[in-house]
């Protein structure tokens, strides 16, 4: 049945004699003909289920005209089957256990639904290995392989081998697979898009920004406290007398630039987050502080040249998000 509906070596292992320590088929070896001599031999009584022998089920057509047409082939196909089932799954079993191993190994950034795997080890994994270790990915993320096929599998491998740095597909049960750069992501379902926002900052004092759970501190410091360079990427410098207050921290627009720091000349913020390898995804949630309508900072990762502390800097504002 699993042949005719396609499948691989677990599928090909059927029903096994014992599962998970627990359920134990003691018959399953057993023919109908070895069980009626038995009965027979016993003098036993027994009964017939009577649905067992309507051909409108799929698994009755094919005990009732399948197997005896196939048996004039092969007398000894129960036992071959029966081999072939065995060995398919001492091979399955070994293999399930070498992919979780490996899937261990490999995933990071794990949170509840998401977690990620290196790009360059699932490409350079043999391919045997890699089904399987993106087939236990999926059942990680999902919970269980309910309504994943192979074709699944094939199209997260096509993903991992399409030159796009960034591209996705979506699973049953709103299982999402995203390529990010050099990660392939798992996740349960997407992320709700990120929200526009916009808040002035009048001066000195820490602004929250609600929709990224975030908030922005700025303070002006003595100019002995600048040690030349920020402590993190979360804090930085600016020529205060540069800037013109209000302030304001936003997200990212289309057509956003600025003058990245060492830079004599403007650049797309969408080309500055390429070159950084920041998911499209998670732009929007990226704060960008304005003044006068120009970037100053993106936060986190580059001030504006414009606005950098020079030697004859008198007045220095220090920003720091978290």
């Amino acid at each position: 049945m699993n042949i005719l509906r396609g499948t691989g070596s677990s599928g090909l292992s059927g029903m096994p004699p014992v599962r998970d320590n627990l359920f134990i088929r003691p018959l399953i070896k057993t023919t109908r003909d070895e069980l009626l001599a038995y009965l027979r031999e016993k003098d036993l009584s027994y009964m017939t289920d009577s649905s067992n022998l309507e051909k409108k089920h799929l698994r009755n057509r094919m005990r009732l005209e399948l197997i005896p047409s196939l048996l004039t082939y092969q007398p000894r196909l129960i036992e071959h089957l029966n081999d072939l089932a065995f060995l398919c799954r001492e091979e399955n079993r070994f293999m399930e256990q070498e992919a979780r191993k490996c899937l261990q190994d490999m995933v990071s950034n794990s949170s509840e639904g998401t977690f990620d795997l290196p790009l360059a080890v699932v490409t350079g994994l043999p391919s045997p290995l890699k089904y399987r270790v993106i087939r236990e990915a999926i059942k990680r993320a999902k919970g269980n392989l309910r309504r994943v096929h192979f074709r699944h599998i094939r199209a997260i491998t096509d993903l991992v081998e399409n030159r796009k740095p960034q591209a996705g597909i979506n699973l049953p049960d709103h299982v999402v697979v995203k390529k990010i750069y050099d990660r392939l992501r798992f996740s349960r379902a997407e992320e709700p898009e990120a929200v526009d926002f916009s808040y002035a900052i009048t001066g000195a004092g820490i602004i929250p920004i609600r929709e990224i759970n975030m908030s922005i501190a700025c303070e002006e410091v003595p100019r002995q406290r600048f040690t030349g360079r920020s402590q993190s990427d979360r804090e930085c410098f600016l020529d205060l007398e540069a800037l013109r207050w209000p302030l304001k921290v936003r997200n990212f627009r289309a057509g956003d630039k600025f003058m990245p720091l060492g830079l004599n000349g403007f650049k797309k913020l969408k080309d500055l987050f390429i070159e950084q390898r920041i998911p499209s995804g998670d732009r929007k949630r990226i704060p960008i502080l304005e003044s006068n309508g120009d970037i100053a900072w993106v936060c986190g990762i580059r001030i504006d040249h414009r606005y950098r502390v020079r030697g004859n800097t008198r007045r220095i504002l220090r920003c720091n998000i978290e």
